[in-house]
């Protein structure tokens, strides 16, 4: 027994003293190439290099605070080239953008004085209104209207109303849902809330080039299917079943019930799946028709034959129609123009204030050595 232990204790103390003098290896050649990577340290540093070598190789070349992407120092020259580079991308970009701007043709016309309808007793007007297309649009042609100072954005508003209801299936609480505009009548609002019932809800048509015969001008063919976009509405373009037509009533502000509008609600409601969409701003647009035809809308004067339903007079609001054409950069947007013009001027100063910066130490430098008479 006794040999036994002796045996197992000889082996113990062979084992820490192999591995002891492992540590102060891996020690000494952790301050060693502390000392080689780092020659301006002091001394005084390398007793805590030392005890981080107790851990394992932390010193030397692995510490954090040598690597050379910490101290990442570029030249003046790299920082000039690379904003001024940046500048010259979001110039260039600018300028695409604003000659895109510029061959957009786009007209809004204002019709908020063509009627007028007294809230919540109107009756719907008829009105025209002319208006002069300056350039030829090419390609696709679209009608929006525009409404300003109708903050759609309310709360009350954008959250009254049921998705459930528009699929057919049945609200758990629908009253929660659409507020005070879920039943009329004792029926059921169909389709329910503040918001459905706040739809815009004026038609137009479109006639022309208006010569100086009138009579033979043509009517533009204007559709209102497709509207939306089709990963917003995927799943949304479902029929409901003919019993949850029954014993329902149409929002007070519409001018006929959905089964009317739509022939079979809510399968091609692309203009109430638009509206459903919250601006942020209380002045916005949306789309309401583009124009069905192939050929391009020739410039000249146009006549609007305007059904005035929607009473704007209550709120202060002026309505709008927007006849547009579209670019490879979309529609007419000014601000795709200005906001890289803004960033290409900023980083050309920033480019600009480093090459002064550069030229001033540099000639200080160079006064300080004599190699240039101040």
């Amino acid at each position: 027994m006794s040999t036994g232990r002796g045996r197992l204790a000889s082996g113990y103390s062979r084992a820490r003293r192999r591995f002891c003098s492992r540590r102060e290896s891996l020690e000494d050649f952790s301050v060693q190439s502390y000392n080689a990577t780092t020659p301006s340290k002091t001394t005084a540093t390398q007793p805590a290099v030392a005890a981080a070598g107790q851990f394992g190789n932390l010193g030397g070349p692995y510490l954090q605070q040598v690597m050379p992407g910490l101290h990442l120092g570029l030249s003046w020259r790299q920082m000039f080239f690379s904003l001024f580079f940046v500048s010259i991308a979001h110039g260039v970009l600018a300028y695409f953008a604003f000659i895109s701007w510029l061959g957009t043709t786009e007209v809004l016309v204002s019709y908020t004085s063509c009627a007028k309808l007294s809230y919540p007793n109107q009756t719907a007007q008829e009105c025209e209104v002319t208006f002069n297309l300056p350039a030829q649009i090419d390609g696709q042609a679209y009608v929006y209207f525009r409404l300003c100072n109708f903050h759609l954005n309310h709360r009350h508003v954008y959250s009254s109303w049921s998705m459930p209801q528009l699929l057919g299936k049945k609200p758990n609480n629908i009253k929660y849902s659409c507020k005070k505009f879920t039943y009329r009548d004792e029926k059921l609002v169909l389709p329910c809330g503040a918001l459905p019932n706040a739809i815009f809800n004026d038609t137009v048509n479109v006639t022309g080039p208006l010569n100086s015969d009138t009579k033979n001008a043509t009517t533009i063919p204007l559709s209102s299917s497709n509207l939306s976009w089709p990963s917003h509405t995927a799943g949304l373009h479902k029929a409901l079943p003919a019993k949850l037509l029954e014993n329902t009533v149409k929002p007070m502000n519409w001018p006929e019930p959905a089964a009317i509008r739509y022939k079979r609600p809510f399968e091609n409601a692309d203009d109430l799946w638009v509206w459903l969409v919250t601006p942020a701003f209380p002045c916005f647009r949306k789309l309401i028709h583009w124009v069905d035809s192939n050929e391009s809308l020739s410039a000249g004067k146009y006549k609007m034959s305007i059904g005035y339903h929607y009473p704007v007079a209550g709120f202060g609001g002026t309505k709008s129609f927007v006849v547009a054409g579209k670019s490879l950069l979309g529609g007419k947007n000014l601000a795709l123009a200005v906001l890289p013009s803004a960033v290409s001027a900023v980083y050309f100063l920033l480019s600009l204030s480093t090459l002064i910066e550069c030229y001033c130490r540099l000639r200080k430098r160079a006064i300080a050595l004599g190699i240039v008479v101040d």
